[in-house]
């Protein structure tokens, strides 16, 4: 039986009359490539090509099978391409919204397992501020957050998968003297300028924070300028200020920040993957499972290291 490798080999030979050139074309070896033309010219039952020391040509059967099999390459190539594109277009898409500081060095393994499984999702991407990812998520954005999870997002509505529990920690500069405590209090803090989250993320907790402190009593200026794990340090050290945020930053910043407890206050912030419970529920269910696993393997690495 005629094999399509053979039909393109003959094209490629028609088309150069040299052996070494098609079997180029072809991206195979010279003496495979001559077995192929040999097998299609059995095939056919005539020569297709004739052979000299000096020159390849084309027999009159030659020319006709050639010319013929561009037409069945063209055709088979064209529903190829066209499976592959229907293929594509009917793959389920997921589109999952992150939080960059937060997941963006677990997503290669997390994504590796998940296509594993789900072959046939398709899995968009895209990066979002606190303040702007729930909004995207309830207004079908995206499938699937994975963020702080705020208090008012419960069930029926929601589903979720939660990775970790974290709480807020006094964070400076290893060479302020506050290192020396191995707890930080309110007074501790007095006459200085702590930065916390931007005020507009919907997790941020400020409001108990100040009153917490007790800025006013204790003369502490505010400065909620955080946005994200990269400007932390470079607010702390370049201004002499002190931070307070969650505790998980510590996996980036470990050496470069001191984190301390804040005696008193037990606010916690919730991590993890939240989606309408309606939508592809089992596959984004997954997904969060296989988050939250990679997600604790990575702080796991960080504690050992």
């Amino acid at each position: 039986m005629m094999r399509i490798d053979w039909l393109r080999d003959c094209v490629n030979l028609g088309r150069t009359l040299n052996f070494t050139e098609a079997a180029k074309l072809s991206s195979i070896a010279q003496p495979a490539f001559s077995k192929h033309i040999k097998s299609a010219e059995n095939e056919v039952g005539t020569p297709l090509f004739h052979r000299t020391k000096r020159e390849v040509s084309l027999t009159p059967a030659g020319a006709i099978f050639v010319e013929s099999a561009k037409h069945i390459l063209e055709e088979y190539d064209g529903a190829m391409q066209n499976i592959a594109s229907l293929q594509k277009n009917t793959k389920r898409v997921l589109k999952i919204g992150y939080l960059q500081g937060l997941m963006a060095r677990d997503l290669p393994r997390i994504q590796s397992r998940f296509s594993y499984e789900f072959p046939d999702i398709f899995v968009e991407y895209i990066t979002y501020e606190f303040n702007e990812i729930i909004e995207a998520l309830e207004e079908g954005e995206i499938d699937l957050a994975a963020s702080f999870i705020p208090e008012a997002l419960g069930k029926p509505k929601f589903s979720s998968v939660v990775f970790f529990e974290d709480e807020y920690c006094v964070i400076v500069d290893p060479r302020n003297p506050l290192t020396e405590k191995k707890r930080i209090k309110p007074e501790d803090l007095r006459e200085q300028t702590v930065t916390l989250p931007a005020s507009d993320f919907f997790t941020s907790h400020n409001a108990r924070i100040i009153d917490y402190l007790d800025a006013r009593r204790n003369e502490i200026t505010i400065e909620e300028q955080v946005r994200d794990i990269n400007s932390l340090p470079i607010l702390i050290q370049a201004n002499d200020w002190i931070g307070i945020s969650f505790g998980h930053l510590r996996d980036y910043h470990a050496g470069e920040l001191q984190f301390m407890p804040l005696v008193g206050f037990d606010q916690k912030t919730t991590y993890g993957a939240i989606w309408k419970a309606s939508r592809f529920d089992s596959p984004l269910k997954r997904w969060g499972e296989i988050a939250a696993e990679v997600n604790a393997q990575s702080h796991k690495n960080v504690a050992t290291s």
